[in-house]
């Protein structure tokens, strides 16, 4: 059983070897993972979560961000790159919390019904039998039929339309109506992009869905797609994997002959 999931997919797109590696063998201690690319996330999504429960106190995300920060930093592995990168980072996520607050006054939150890290699970795809489908979404509104997403970066490039389309896919395949979908982007503006759900929208999301489920349904060798392996969590496991399935002989003229071990 293969468990998708938007991160899944998109590490599948970079490279189907570390998408292997990590999401399905699960070769890499994630208790030594560098946290520190997303560890402002983390911190501000944690909060913005407890927030909306505790009913938006005022100025509550901003004052626990630090305590907050801590208590990650202390559970993960987190490689600072110098000495006052961590009261960077700290100071990085209050803003990030204030900012936020600022943009769910402005877009009256409190006044709406919202659920927060809404869990939804689709089993028993026909099309796709020995696959389960899975997604946490940042903000439901059950009542307004919208999907947002979180995103605590200044760079359009990290809204990627793909995964609320897969939310929205998701939440349509478990017998919901999706009217729209959004990013929540606090440190830029407009602090709400917009992600639209259109037939044309649709259908091209689907045709890119199902050609991505169909390579991974008919994935045989796993291979290292990535142009880059900076930062890959798996890079080391990546080399192991790979000369532990073949064998190579030496030819009598000189030369090697590799054969996979599953040839």
């Amino acid at each position: 059983m293969i468990r998708i999931s938007y991160t899944f997919i998109n590490t599948y797109k970079k490279c189907h070897k570390q998408a292997y590696l990590y999401h399905i063998k699960k070769v890499a201690d994630r208790s030594k993972v560098n946290h520190r690319p997303f560890i402002v996330g983390i911190v501000v999504d944690w909060l913005f979560t407890k927030w909306i429960e505790a009913e938006y106190p005022v100025d509550w995300m901003e004052e626990k961000a630090e305590a907050i920060f801590n208590w990650f930093a202390n559970r993960r592995f987190i490689q600072y790159k110098y000495e006052s990168d961590k009261e960077q980072l700290v100071r990085k996520a209050q803003n990030a919390a204030r900012l936020l607050q600022e943009a769910a006054f402005e877009w009256e939150l409190p006044k709406r019904k919202v659920e927060a890290q809404k869990k939804v699970e689709l089993k028993g795809y026909e099309e796709f039998e020995g696959f389960e489908f899975f997604g946490k979404l940042d903000l439901w509104f059950p009542e307004e039929k919208l999907v947002w997403d979180l995103k605590v970066t200044k760079y359009k490039k990290y809204l990627d339309e793909f995964q609320l389309r897969f939310f929205a896919w998701l939440l349509t395949n478990t017998g919901e109506v999706v009217k729209g979908a959004g990013f929540l982007t606090p440190l830029r503006s407009p602090v709400v992009s917009e992600v639209h759900l259109g037939y044309n929208e649709t259908a091209e999301f689907e045709q890119e869905l199902y050609g991505i489920l169909s390579d991974v349904k008919c994935e045989e060798h796993w291979a290292a797609t990535a142009k880059d392996c900076w930062n890959c969590p798996v890079r080391y496991h990546c080399e192991q994997d790979f000369s532990a399935s073949f064998d190579a002989k030496k030819k009598e003229d000189g030369g090697f002959e590799i054969r996979f071990k599953e040839d």
